[in-house]
């Protein structure tokens, strides 16, 4: 089903038909709602349907309310939490400005994560979706695979991106000193130390999230790091 689908799309594309293709990845969407490829296919689509209306930005926000609203209706999924931030992030690209789209609210951030005030605005929205993620999907193993390209636009922003990636790696490194305290402070509880090598761990699956949490947070403040490091 996937294919056919995927084949009606392309066909629509190349017959010139861009909004009758765009309503193809939609439905594609509605079956296979974490499919990442056509999220981005969606959101290039999107975007040269802005230039082509000397950049209109209705069609980005339109989009994004649909991004939003899926998410909304799917949050375990990560497609969709990853295509509001690639979006966000080709836009600028695209247009050359880090305004956000008229109409767009910034996001809340996690409770302990304080976005910089001297950032741009979209630059500010986009550090605040990526700590968001990483509260969401942090114990993933794909988290840093998903989260690198976005570091890597922003990073591409030059000076304008330094204060938003020095929170982020500063918010990451506390979030894996606390996960690692939290882990430390529950093995002890169980007694994990004295415990018969035969014993089945009475938590090992909160065990083994921490511990891929701790992980996921170091690699991206190491990846920062670097990050940092290239602007100087």
């Amino acid at each position: 089903e996937l294919q056919a689908q995927t084949l009606r799309m392309e066909i629509l594309f190349k017959l010139g038909r861009r909004v009758e293709a765009e309503k193809q990845l939609l439905s594609m969407l509605d079956l296979f709602p974490d499919h990442w490829e056509g999220y981005s296919k969606l959101i290039d689509s999107t975007l040269v349907r802005m230039e082509n209306s000397d950049g209109d930005s209705a069609p980005v926000v339109e989009l994004l309310a649909e991004i939003i609203s899926r998410r909304a209706q799917e949050p375990l999924l990560r497609a969709s939490w990853l295509a509001e931030m690639a979006l966000l992030q080709r836009c600028a690209r695209s247009t050359g400005t880090h305004v956000l789209p008229a109409g767009l609210s910034e996001a809340t951030p996690p409770t302990n994560f304080s976005a910089p005030d001297d950032a741009s605005p979209l630059l500010r929205q986009i550090i605040i979706l990526l700590a968001n993620y990483v509260e969401k999907f942090g114990s993933k193993a794909c988290c840093f695979s998903d989260l690198k390209p976005i570091l890597e636009g922003v990073h591409a922003c030059g000076s304008q991106a330094v204060s938003c990636i020095s929170v982020f790696h500063a918010w990451c490194l506390v979030r894996s000193s606390t996960e690692q305290a939290l882990l430390q402070e529950k093995v002890e509880a169980d007694g994990v130390a004295s415990a018969p090598k035969t014993k089945v761990l009475p938590n090992r699956e909160t065990y083994m999230k921490l511990i891929c949490s701790i992980c996921k947070a170091y690699q991206l403040a190491t990846y920062c790091e670097t990050l940092l490091g290239s602007l100087g």
